[in-house]
């Protein structure tokens, strides 16, 4: 079951997940007038080790979420407790961010594009969020489905883009 909801939301969620981070959130303007935008100009490392459903039960998963902002590029790497894989990279067409210098506070939203097989894009939008001390990442509320998902990051690393 795992495996089949891995597959589904991996390929599809993943899809939507990052091509559909938008300012869909009332507290989107409290956090803007709230951060320093400090570190929204470096390079952006999150991982985690689990993921949550939409019922609020949690599945472990390893996650990679990477943001490159000058060369406008978002990499997700997820696998699941079976070994499946899901490697993604995002073209970031737009991004609106106040996360404060020390990654403890902030919001981002981020408008996505990703190249399929067939030669079509998927757009979507994702939002970032500092929750109960966490980062999380998932599908902006209007593109949310009873299965989409929500990562949850254990950590947070910046580095500077050369």
């Amino acid at each position: 079951m795992i495996r089949n909801f891995f597959s589904a939301i991996t390929i599809g969620g993943c899809l939507l997940l990052l091509s559909s981070f938008t300012n869909s959130n009332d507290d989107h303007a409290a956090s803007q007038k709230a951060v320093d935008p400090g570190s929204c100009d470096k390079i952006i490392r999150f991982t985690g080790t689990k993921v949550l459903q939409t019922d609020g039960s949690s599945l472990p998963w390893k996650t990679v979420l990477v943001i490159f902002p000058n060369k406008k590029q978002m990499d997700l790497k997820a696998e699941d407790t079976d070994g499946n894989k899901s490697d993604i990279s995002m073209q970031i067409e737009k991004a609106e961010c106040t996360f404060n210098e020390k990654m403890d506070s902030g919001y981002a939203s981020y408008k996505l594009s990703m190249s399929n097989r067939d030669g079509s894009t998927t757009a979507s939008s994702m939002v970032l969020k500092f929750i109960d001390g966490k980062w999380t990442a998932g599908l902006a509320e209007e593109e949310r489905t009873e299965k989409s998902i929500r990562f949850v990051f254990d950590t947070v690393e910046t580095f500077k883009e050369e």
